[in-house]
């Protein structure tokens, strides 16, 4: 159940207006009232209101009424004009006690009518016909000329005989004084709030137990302020609550801390001057917080309470740290030490998750560094794709290097595919212009050389560095084959094979040295070859041999 309790209401005040004046009196009344729920929570809702004026308390006879259907509450408050909706006649005011009625949608009256105090009666001032009926009754201080009609000594009291102001009207439960300090000064008795128009250096002021100044408007400004010679259209002193939007136009600026506002948000303070930004009801507040000791930054943090929690850095050399506040000679210093430093996802076709440029002379796209004996400096998993790719146009695709041993490699030289050098000056290089694998020492392999030749994975015979290719030879030849391989013939590894047109022969290497067979005849047998230099080799046929017309020489060099 909801229920009215009247907080206050004024009356439009019309004393002792001359008859020429009667057709601008208005005939309105305000009334201010406060609606609570049952247990006297104040509400917050648009409203549908009627109100009556009785003749008599018990409410049986009304003299007027009207409904006016959306009256806007806020925090319980309201505030109406009796008479905008149907026009208050004069006649109901003719000296007699009235009584305020009220009643909210189609329910009953929420209490008693209320009886109105005298002020209201100000109303009476439209029957008088003229300023001397208004001041019939004797003698009188009251001045008329021409159209006016002024008071020249003395104060005049409505509620009072001992006026202490120009013009003071009091009732139960307000009063209001004109003139003084003031123009126009007020309060209300019951809750002792108290305000005042037109001072000395303040043109509103008010003081109350929920709202100092109150305004409430259907389409325009609640409250107006306006500066106009430089001053503040609106001061406040302590704390600001705004429950609904807080416009500023797109030509105006906030300061916090300062008068001279260069931006649209313009903040200053002392060192480790805060902004702290949290979600109401939540443990994780987020602060943004200038410092001015050492270089000049501004941290944003995850928990206020935890100096430590800075998230990001900005230094005021230009410099972002994300985990530390000194990034050292990077523009960007990312740290960590309980979770990934830098994780980067991308699901695009043909799109890269992290991609690294550098354009000047022994620059690094992307550089890593591991500090313990089993960190990397770049580290790329790939599933379905590439786990790390670098590109260069010029040098290096990637590039590493150990700092203790000076051992180095990189990926995707303008020639080689890879290649590593150690500091033993031992190399080694992947997918050369005319070549598989190159290496400079020795080639180490634990496991088998395995290739995918024949049932058993054969791997490629290397490749020898001299093949005479087939030579054809006659009998009781011989032949000089210049292979100019050079170094030391202790190192050589030769292999001689034939190729004979004898059915079942093929290539072979029967009577591979010689045969001699002696008897009535002698009978000689079979090839060789001998005199082995750095330059050259001779193959040799003997005179009876049928099965090496064709001879084939190659040689392995081993270091």
């Amino acid at each position: 159940m909801k229920s009215f309790m009247f907080k206050s209401f004024s009356i439009v005040l019309l004393l002792l207006i001359p008859h020429m004046l009667i057709s601008q009196i208005p005939q309105l009344m305000n009334y201010q009232g406060r609606l609570t729920d049952a247990n006297g929570a104040p509400l917050d809702t648009t409203v549908s209101l009627t109100f009556n004026l009785y003749q008599d308390q018990g409410g049986t006879t009304s003299l007027w009424s009207e409904t006016q259907s959306s009256v806007t509450v806020i925090n319980g408050l309201f505030s109406v004009l009796l008479g905008s909706v149907n026009p208050i006649p004069t006649s109901v005011f003719d000296g007699s006690v009235r009584y305020l009625g009220m009643q909210m949608g189609s329910g009953p009256s929420t209490s008693l009518p209320m009886p109105i105090v005298s002020a209201a009666y100000a109303m009476k001032a439209g029957h008088a016909d003229t300023a001397e009926v208004a001041l019939s009754g004797g003698s009188s201080v009251w001045s008329v000329q021409g159209n006016n009609t002024y008071y020249n000594t003395g104060n005049v009291g409505i509620g009072t005989n001992i006026p202490g102001y120009p013009l003071q009207v009091i009732s139960p439960l307000s009063y209001a004084n004109l003139g003084g300090n003031s123009a126009l000064a007020g309060g209300h008795s019951m809750s002792g709030s108290t305000g005042y128009l037109g001072g000395m250096n303040v043109g509103a002021f008010g003081s109350g137990n929920l709202y100092g100044i109150w305004g409430i408007s259907n389409g325009g400004n609640g409250i107006f302020g306006q500066a106009t010679l430089g001053g503040y259209a609106g001061y406040f002193e302590g704390k600001t609550r705004v429950t609904g939007d807080f416009l500023v136009s797109d030509t105006g600026k906030i300061g916090i801390g300062t008068s001279n506002i260069g931006a649209k948000l313009d903040l200053a303070g002392p060192e480790d001057t805060d902004l702290l930004i949290f979600e109401a009801g939540s443990a994780d507040r987020f602060s943004i917080t200038t410092h001015a000791s050492g270089p000049d930054y501004l941290s944003i943090r995850s928990k206020f309470e935890n100096p430590d929690s800075q998230i990001v850095v900005f230094r005021g050399d230009g410099k972002v740290g994300i985990g530390t506040t000194n990034p050292n000679n990077a523009r960007l210093g990312v740290e960590s030490s309980n979770m990934n430093t830098i994780r980067a996802e991308c699901s695009a076709d043909y799109s890269d998750a992290v991609r690294g440029i550098a354009s000047g002379i022994e620059g690094a796209g992307i550089v890593g560094t591991g500090t313990s004996s089993t960190a990397m400096g770049v580290k790329g998993t790939g599933v379905g794709g590439r786990g790390v790719e670098g590109v260069s146009e010029s040098d290096y695709g990637v590039y590493g290097r150990n700092s203790n041993s000076s051992n180095y490699g990189y990926l995707g030289s303008t020639n080689i595919a890879i290649h590593g050098e150690n500091n033993n000056g031992n190399s080694g290089s992947l997918g050369g212009p005319d070549y598989g694998v190159s290496s400079d020492g020795d080639l180490v392999v634990d496991g088998a050389y395995r290739g995918n030749i024949g049932p058993n994975n054969g791997a490629p015979f290397p490749r020898p560095a001299y093949n005479s290719g087939w030579v054809v030879i006659d009998t009781n030849q011989i032949i000089t084959l210049n292979h100019n391989i050079g170094g030391d013939v202790n190192n050589y590894i030769v292999d001689m094979q034939f190729k004979s047109g004898y059915a079942g022969f093929g290539i072979n290497i029967s009577k591979h040295g010689g045969d001699v067979v002696w008897g009535t005849d002698r009978y000689e047998w079979g090839s060789y070859w001998k005199n082995l230099t750095v330059t050259t080799i001779d193959i040799v046929r003997f005179k009876d041999d049928g099965y090496a017309a064709e001879m084939r020489i190659r040689i392995w060099v081993y270091n």
